[in-house]
């Protein structure tokens, strides 16, 4: 493949409405979302490589995705992401953030929004067959059944948590200096390649949720 600028795991489905330029690659289990063939891709299934050359893009961005990939897998994953950046390309992660659950599910505090939200989903009631116990709307935060038919019927959805030592750690394993790794929040970044985030609905505007980091190769 000719070399590329950007690569943005799992854009979801308002993404395509506001991306920079055709410099950015879309990779997703999705046929309709990702940009061609090479870049459909389940992490779960088979997963061997990024299908870019070395050193070949500036940026990665991953918001909410890698919680979807299986523990197994996602150090395979990361040392990609690492093989596939230029010197001084960045990755920007989002993902949930698990302390806050459990620390709202320690108190017992029904009300948290992600907790009323949970509880009053219709696919998440007819997956558990009743009204979620407080233990599980904490827990889907760790693990979780697939919405999406594309994936499987009982395909697991969330199989992934960190806090921000386990996070720093993955990257590390992955070839990531501890120097060059931070944790950062919504719209703050050490690079202008993410200007994007926040101007279309996206899990990563859910700052009561979400926890962010970059990595700088």
């Amino acid at each position: 493949m000719s070399k590329l600028k950007k690569i943005h795991f799992g854009p979801g489905p308002y993404w395509g409405k506001v991306k920079e330029s055709k410099n950015w690659y879309c990779l997703d289990a999705d046929p309709n979302r990702a940009t061609d063939k090479n870049g459909v891709m389940n992490f779960n299934t088979s997963f061997e490589k990024l299908p870019f050359d070395g050193n070949s893009c500036e940026a990665i961005y991953a918001s909410h995705t890698l919680e979807h990939i299986n523990p197994g897998v996602l150090p395979k994953v990361l040392k990609e992401c690492y093989r596939v950046l230029n010197t001084n390309g960045c990755i920007r992660i989002v993902v949930p953030d698990p302390l806050k659950s459990i620390k709202h599910y320690l108190e017992g505090n029904k009300d948290f929004d992600l907790f009323k939200r949970r509880a009053n989903s219709p696919h998440h009631r007819k997956l558990l067959g009743g009204t979620p116990t407080l233990f599980e709307l904490m827990r889907l935060d760790f693990i979780s059944l697939s919405a999406q038919p594309i994936l499987g019927k009982y395909t697991l959805a969330h199989q992934n948590a960190w806090d921000p030592e386990t996070m720093f750690e993955c990257l590390k394993r992955a070839g990531f200096k501890k120097e060059n790794i931070h944790q950062v929040d919504f719209k703050i970044s050490k690079t202008s390649l993410f200007n994007f985030e926040g101007t279309y609905p996206s899990e990563a505007n859910e700052k009561n949720r979400s926890q962010y980091f970059e990595a700088i190769k």
